[in-house]
């Protein structure tokens, strides 16, 4: 059902429709990556886990999706692109048999397999992007498409509990799985390729020259810090105001709700912003100064009434450099769709096996110490690693 257009049918208009597509499957994603943080106890309660053990839920897919993001990149031009992000779309639904998983490892297998196919599914959506939308609209774009993932976040945050309470927290995972399905399905009938071009086969010789560059580095070690804090933060905040401070469990998803609901709005902000500020490096700057002290204030100041303010302030600096972040790797020079796809491959390698322990760190730290403090302080300082590292990126804007 894909289908080719050639140069003479002017492709370029049909990319609203790939932008839309593209943003319904990053929405899909996010409904799965974080959906078990919400509904925590009740897993805990259901297998009689530890917080440790249950940390694996978030942590098997950062894990996952850091081991396969190398070798699935390998496949961008061995295969039709459409085709490929068709697959691992499909096989991103695979946790809608969560309904029958009858213990832990049963359930961590279909999050981890959702894993494995979002390590491919991010890098192969980088060409199809570059194919479709002139340089200028990349940022605004990559803010959408990151948006859309935030947005899949925040509705996993506010329904999953009530869901949960209706049908049970098997099938509300279920029932998150079936919109990957539908965007699967709609990949399937309206996704059209670009331009009919010869692409460029990615090679473990390549991917390791791209691995070890300067700008690949940098990018890896810019965006773990803060990748780690948001997981552990998203995956644990709701628990620690349920369980230290008897917060409602409902309530305690509606504040960290308030995350990626800020960055729903923020990047598509951000995205507008770059198409008027060309610069990249300033907007990630203010994001590295304000995440460790907004992330940590989310925990230290639980029972204030500026709460609400400081969740905004942490989210809107957790999202506000993504769009940024992700354009850098489509403007360096040099670059082309493989190249591009390549180091956004190596920049979640790095930074999944670097964050994949954060839930799993927090919840075992809680689970032998009594108190969280201790792991959410470890993650405030790794934040500041974008504030670092960006002092040493090219600035890619103009």
């Amino acid at each position: 059902m894909q289908q080719e257009i050639s140069l003479e049918m002017q492709p370029r208009k049909y990319r609203f429709v790939m932008g839309l597509l593209i943003v319904f499957l990053s929405f899909s994603a996010g409904l799965i990556f974080l959906n078990t943080s919400p509904i925590t106890p009740y897993i805990m309660e259901e297998f009689n886990i530890s917080r440790g053990a249950a940390g694996l839920l978030t942590g098997g897919i950062l894990f996952t999706n850091a081991l396969f993001c190398i070798p699935c990149s390998l496949l961008v031009g061995r295969m039709p692109i459409n085709k490929l992000i068709l697959i691992f779309s499909f096989g991103a639904s695979i946790p809608i048999f969560s309904a029958w998983a009858p213990n832990l490892i049963s359930l961590l297998f279909l999050r981890m397999c959702f894993g494995i196919c979002m390590s491919g599914f991010f890098p192969a959506i980088s060409p199809v992007v570059m194919s479709w939308f002139p340089k200028n609209e990349l940022p605004l774009i990559n803010g959408f498409n990151i948006s859309a993932l935030s947005a899949g976040i925040a509705v996993s945050f506010l329904f999953a509990e009530p869901l949960s309470e209706t049908f049970g927290w098997e099938m509300t995972l279920t029932i998150f799985s079936c919109i990957s399905l539908i965007g699967a399905i709609l990949w399937l009938l309206f996704a059209r390729q670009a331009v009919i071009v010869k692409t460029q086969v990615l090679t473990f010789r390549g991917i390791r020259r791209v691995f070890r560059s300067k700008v690949t580095l940098l990018l890896a070690t810019a965006d773990s810090g803060p990748v780690i804090q948001y997981v552990a933060l998203s995956a644990w905040l709701p628990t620690y105001y349920y369980e230290r401070y008897g917060i409602n469990l409902s309530q305690a998803n509606e504040y960290a709700a308030i995350l990626p609901i800020c960055g729903c709005i923020m990047v598509v902000v951000a995205g507008f912003l770059a198409l008027k500020f060309t610069k990249r490096k300033p907007f990630m700057f203010i994001s590295g100064i304000m995440l460790g002290i907004t992330g940590f204030a989310t925990v230290v100041f639980a029972e204030s009434p500026l709460l609400v303010v400081i969740l905004i302030l942490y989210g809107t600096s957790s999202w506000l450099y993504t769009p940024f972040h992700a354009t850098i790797p489509q403007e360096i020079e040099g670059t082309s769709p493989e190249k591009a796809a390549a180091i956004i491959a190596c920049v979640f390698a790095i930074g999944g096996f670097l964050s994949f322990a954060a839930p799993i760190l927090i919840g075992y730290m809680a689970d032998f110490s009594g108190t969280y403090i201790y792991g959410f302080a470890i993650v405030a300082i790794l934040s500041w690693s974008l504030f670092l590292s960006t002092f040493f990126l090219p600035e890619t804007g103009k």
